[in-house]
Formats: structure tokens, sequence, C-alpha cells
């Protein structure tokens, strides 16, 4: 009861500190036992990581205890110099609540709102305009979202009141009168409603963002594996490369209704000689068919049965259609030193 102000602001700073302490040893320990619980649990479903011991050294334990403590005491600061300016005597009786914002508060809340806004929206415009889609487009419309999201945090003091007001109506006419004080209490001091409910919107933000992520990376992945292996199963020789598969089996696999389709292709390495022609170039770009050198040179040359081919996802093509790719044609990826490969119809050499 008869603290000064230099001890109440102390004794909020040491609590600060003591829960900064616990909290960092609470994280440093879970993290661990996370991190063990991923390592040998991985072999349960199926994934084999290499045996190796968790790496547990003092750097990362010192980073992050030391990073929760200051994170924590620096938030309390603002709290313990408004408390050493109450004296404690006073705090032990009521204190009048703060009403709703005027007008003069509504308009310091709505303008920094405003220009915090639309800098979110600049940023998040510019990442969108870009049209190579790197790195730093996409940090711009990350960055643009968490400025647009502080943005709404300046005017929750100003939102909550409305929002309580329509979540709690329904509410309050079935459960009765306990819903109703509620619901009033909330709105009586909207400031302190808004503080309280930053934590929970935040969270929400982040397990969202989380959501968001991992659904984009997995229909990343899934775009991937469907444009680089359009079918379920590719079947080679056993015997090892240079070794075909027995066309018998092909038609085998052909006649059987249980397979949609089966495109039959050949791959092999060989050597160009000067001038030799090998065949009419149809378009550039596509998987078909690939060289990489010119004459004289070692290249890649792929055969696919027409049939076959015809069911599988088309190439993209820079140039030139599948409709001109026939047997004495060739797809030529963009960029090989083949002598014709330049001019759609030529002759390749």
């Amino acid at each position: 009861v008869g603290a000064d102000r230099r001890q109440v602001f102390g004794s909020v700073l040491l609590e600060s500190l003591v829960l900064g302490l616990v909290g960092s040893v609470a994280g440093t320990g879970l993290g661990a036992a996370v991190a063990y619980g991923l390592v040998n649990g991985a072999s349960g479903v199926g994934l084999a990581l290499p045996d190796h011991p968790l790496v547990f050294t003092a750097t990362p334990v010192l980073a992050g205890g030391g990073l929760g403590v200051l994170v924590t005491v620096l938030s309390a600061l603002v709290p313990a110099a408004r408390a050493s300016r109450v004296p404690p005597l006073a705090a032990l009786g009521a204190a009048p609540l703060t009403g709703p914002v005027g007008a003069r508060g509504r308009v310091a809340l709505v303008l920094p709102a405003l220009m915090v806004g639309a800098t979110g929206t600049a940023l998040t415009a510019a990442g969108l305009r870009a049209t190579d889609f790197s790195q730093r487009s996409t940090l711009l419309v990350v960055a643009g979202g968490l400025v647009n999201f502080l943005a709404v945090l300046l005017v929750s003091p100003l939102l909550v009141g409305p929002l309580i007001r329509g979540l709690g109506w329904l509410p309050a006419m079935v459960f009765g009168p306990a819903v109703r004080l509620a619901v009033a209490n909330a709105r009586r001091v909207p400031g302190r409603t808004a503080a309280t409910t930053a934590a929970l919107m935040i969270g929400i933000g982040l397990m969202s963002a989380a959501s968001v992520a991992t659904a984009t990376i997995r229909a990343t992945a899934d775009q991937q594996l469907a444009e680089h292996f359009p079918v379920d199963y590719v079947l080679r020789s056993a015997a090892g490369t240079g070794t075909a598969v027995p066309a018998a089996v092909a038609e085998r696999l052909g006649a059987d209704r249980r397979i949609g389709l089966v495109a039959r292709f050949r791959v092999q390495e060989v050597r160009l000689a000067p001038a030799a022609a090998t065949g009419t170039g149809a378009g550039t770009g596509g998987p078909a068919g690939s060289g990489t050198g010119g004459a004289g040179s070692a290249v890649q040359v792929g055969a696919i049965d027409p049939t076959g081919a015809a069911g599988l996802p088309a190439p993209g093509l820079t140039s030139g259609s599948l409709a001109d790719f026939r047997p004495g044609t060739a797809i030529i990826y963009s960029g090989v030193p083949l002598a014709g490969a330049g001019r759609l119809g030529g002759r390749i050499r």
C-alpha cells in the first residue's frame, strides 16, 4: 500500500522478467521435445530419415531464451509506467471507466489507420503487378497483408462495439440476462475489449496464414507432379539402360481394360554427324524429342508412339502445333544449338 512509483515500476518489470524466463525455458523444452518426436516418429509414417542424433547446442538456446525474455520485458515497459502513476492505495478503489470513443478519438484512430491501410494496399498492388512472380513480389504481397492487418488493429476500438452488438443480439435473446450483461460489459469500454481480442485476432490470422501456405504448397506440388509426370506408372526394363521393354508387354497392357492409356516411348543417346539430316522441326519447347548439342556431339533423342502421344497432355509449344507432329518430325527444346532447329519446318542437320 505504501509503495512508491519506483517500487511499483520495478515490481512489474520483475514479474515480466520471471515470466519471460519461465516461458523461454518451457518453449525451449517443448521445441526440443517436438524435434525429438519428429525425428524419431518419421519412420512410423514411412519417411526414411538419416539416423542422426538431435542437435541441441547452446547458441539456439541462448538466442531463443534471450529473445523471449527481452520481448516480454519490453512489452511490460508501458504497463509498468502506467501502473507507477497510480498510487497503490488509489488502485484499491473503484476507478471510472472510459466510455465510448468520442469524435476526436475517432479521428485519431481513423486517420492513421487509413494511412497504414493505403501503404499496405500499395505494397500488395505492387506485388500483384509483378509478372515474374519472384521472391520479391511474394514478399511485397505478404508485407502488404501484414500492414493492412495492422490497420485493422488500429481501428478495432471502433469496430468492436458494432460487432459485439450484432453477434450478441441473438444469443442475448436466447440465453437471457447473463448474455445481455456480458454484451453490455464488452461494449462499455471498446478500447479494453479491442486490446483483449487483439491477441485472438493475431492467433487466428497466423493459423489462417499457415493454412493458406500449406494449401498453396500442396496445390503447387500436385501441379508440378501433374506437369512433369502426367502418367500413373512408368515401366522400364530391369536390365538397365539400353534394354527395351518387349513389345508384347506393351500390347498386353494396352489390352487390359483397367489401364486407360499405354504410351510407348524410347530415349537413346546418339551422336550427330556433320550435315546429317535427322528430321523436320515441328516446334520448340516440347518433351517428345530433345537435343542438346551441335553437329558431332552426343544428344538425347526420344521417340513416342503417335497413338499413345495423342492421349497425353499437350506440351507447351512456343511455335508450331501438335497437328504438325507426325512421323519424320521432331519437337526440339528451345535453345538447342542444332542446325535448322531455329526455323519452323526446317531440316535438322
